[in-house]
């Protein structure tokens, strides 16, 4: 086998002789580093060494994308842990076995948010992952995430804090359960001492007069209709209804979901979903099985009570709030 100093000019001087499926060259200086070329062209740095009585040879990198003296470096470290007892071939299928963010991400999607979690909880989780996680750390292994990849991530949704925030929990909650799944350890998990963003709630309760040209508007919807906001100057104005034409009915079941929010201080999902068979109209209550917190009693004033009155039970529709299917 032929053998020399392994340089960029030996390398590219290189040839596989015709009817053979390779040549090798090897290092003079470091045993076991040798370099391929095959008919095609192509040249690859390998490193070869014995391992349980065995000859065994290991691909560090393509000629071009390593250099020489790159390639002499992995192969030094290389061989140095044959020495100490390694065996690089097993660690590198080990290591390729390791799954990526994503691969764990779609299993604790599947196993852990569908099947325990509600449905708004998994779609904040997807948008999440889909918009901003996936996209910045999807591709590396698991393992490797680092908590410099997450403080990075955080920092480029400065601008949204409530979704940075959000995004280094849903991370921090992936990596709690594949800890549990022995595939991380879960002392390192990188989202641990991310400091958060401050977030102030967006809260504001109307004033008496606002309430009043609410009740209004809601009066005159569904009755009369509110008036369409149109542009006078717009290109296809003059083929709008004329201005006493211009109103629109609002949906009876829409009006008295807003009125339900404002007599109860419910949440919007907790009225959207309430069923008639939830309805306790002698005591004065809605009992929600599955709340935001688990079971919850919504008390009705008699204007609550009033306005479930005016609804009418649609067959084969549970909900008090019926949609248009």
């Amino acid at each position: 086998m032929p053998s020399g100093r392994i340089t960029k000019r030996a390398v590219d001087a290189l040839k596989c002789p015709g009817g053979r499926d390779r040549d090798f060259l090897w290092d003079d200086g470091l045993a076991g580093f040798g370099v391929a070329a095959f008919p095609s062209g192509k040249k690859v740095y390998v490193a070869q060494f014995r391992k349980d009585g065995r000859s065994r040879r290991i691909t560090i990198g393509e000629h071009g994308r390593v250099t020489p003296d790159e390639a002499r470096s992995q192969a030094k470290v290389i061989l140095g842990a044959v020495e100490k007892g390694a065996d690089p071939i097993a660690d590198r299928r080990v290591a390729r076995e390791i799954r990526t963010f994503r691969d764990v991400t779609e299993e604790f999607m599947r196993l852990r948010v569908a099947a325990k979690r509600k449905p708004r909880t998994g779609e904040t989780y997807d948008g999440l992952l889909r918009n901003h996680i996936l996209p910045a750390i999807g591709r590396k292994r698991v393992v490797d995430v680092r908590r410099g990849d997450v403080a990075r991530l955080h920092a480029r949704l400065s601008d949204a804090p409530g979704a940075a925030n959000r995004a280094v929990a849903v991370i921090s909650a992936i990596w709690n359960w594949a800890a549990r799944r022995d595939e991380v350890a879960l002392a390192e998990n990188p989202a641990n001492g991310i400091e958060r963003y401050p977030e102030q709630a967006n809260e504001r309760f109307l004033t008496s007069a606002e309430l009043s040209r609410l009740g209004d508007a809601l009066r005159d919807g569904e009755t009369i209709g509110l008036p369409w906001a149109v542009d006078e100057n717009g290109l296809s104005a003059k083929h709008l209804a004329k201005p006493d034409k211009r109103r629109v009915k609002l949906d009876s079941f829409a009006v008295a979901a807003i009125r339900l929010l404002i007599l109860t201080g419910a949440r919007l999902r907790e009225i959207l979903d309430a069923q008639w068979s939830q309805v306790d109209m002698e005591r004065g209550v809605i009992f929600l099985a599955d709340s935001r917190r688990g079971k919850k009693p919504i008390y009705l004033s008699a204007a609550a009570q009033a306005v479930l009155a005016s609804l009418p039970c649609i067959e084969g529709n549970p909900h008090i709030i019926a949609g248009a299917k």
